[in-house]
């Protein structure tokens, strides 16, 4: 399996006070339509990708992108270890 083939999600708490801003696609059915539907969202809010950030990776700035998807996972990361991981893939 290649790079090209998979869908990566990361979210973090921003702050505890406003935790309905951290509303996206990482609910299952989020997951599955970036598989139905070959189609990679874009990475919310990024005009420009820091120096520092690894640039083998694919951030998918600015708009979707179409891609092959077999496989896609999404990170929540919170505040005091609360974090969760979920994977999905075709069948």
């Amino acid at each position: 399996m290649s790079l090209s083939d998979k869908y990566v999600e990361a979210l973090g708490m921003l702050t505890t006070l406003a935790p309905h801003l951290e509303i996206d696609s990482q609910d299952p059915i989020g997951m599955a339509k970036v598989i139905e539907k070959s189609v990679i969202p874009p990475t919310a809010n990024l005009e420009n990708v820091d120096d520092r950030c690894d640039r083998k990776m694919d951030y998918v700035p600015g708009q979707a992108r179409q891609a092959n998807v077999g496989y896609a996972m999404s990170n929540s990361l919170g505040f005091g270890g609360h974090n969760c991981c979920l994977v999905v893939g075709k069948v």
